[in-house]
């Protein structure tokens, strides 16, 4: 009998690694169709057992997590960049929904990061080294760029169109060329772009 157990248990646990493995996604590896990535794992449409990895783009809950997010919280798609040289390719935020993009590996991101469509918001976490080396772009919405990587944010970054706009170039060598800022000279401090209230911010 415990020969028979063991035996069981053995079968199982190869079965488990086996499908574990087929479903296994990451920033560079796509699900099949019908399924979805959510926390590493390729999911039939847009379950999952963790309610914050859920899409909850309104109140449509069958509504499908855009394919460029690694998953979508609250109605913002999240785009991790983890690592190194992730996101090579442009990053084009999906239209409808507020935009978070971490730029954490080194190199990250250096595609660029498109926020031009109809974009609620745009935030860009560019903390790897060497992160954002392309273009930052946000378009006309609400943008907040934080480039702390060493250097980061090198590809030039736009938001002279963005109703409000915010970043920290904090890494060494971060923010060359600088940011194009909302035009006014209050809008740039320190060759920094501030949302200050009046003509900084019309969101």
């Amino acid at each position: 009998m415990k020969v028979v157990l063991l035996t069981a248990v053995i079968v199982f646990a190869g079965c488990v690694e086996t499908r574990s493995q087929e479903l296994a996604c990451g920033p560079s590896e796509s699900c099949e169709a019908g399924r979805t990535c959510i926390d590493g794992f390729c999911v039939l449409g847009n379950q999952s057992g963790d309610a914050s990895a859920t899409d909850s783009m309104g109140s449509d809950a069958d509504t499908v997590c855009p394919d460029v997010c690694s998953r979508c919280v609250a109605g913002t798609c999240v785009v991790d960049c983890v690592g190194g040289l992730a996101c090579a390719d442009a990053v084009v935020c999906p239209a409808g929904l507020a935009c978070d993009v971490n730029c954490e590996g080194s190199g990250s991101c250096g595609g660029g990061v498109d926020c031009t469509g109809t974009v609620r918001s745009c935030n860009v976490a560019c903390t790897g080294d060497g992160s954002c080396d392309g273009p930052i772009n946000c378009g006309s919405s609400r943008c907040i760029a934080d480039c702390a990587g060493s250097p980061s944010c090198t590809g030039g970054l736009d938001c002279s169109a963005s109703c409000a706009c915010d970043t920290s170039c904090g890494g060494m060598g971060a923010c060359a060329p600088p940011p194009m800022c909302v035009p006014g000279n209050p809008c740039t401090q320190g060759g920094s772009c501030r949302s200050d209230p009046g003509s900084c911010n019309s969101c």
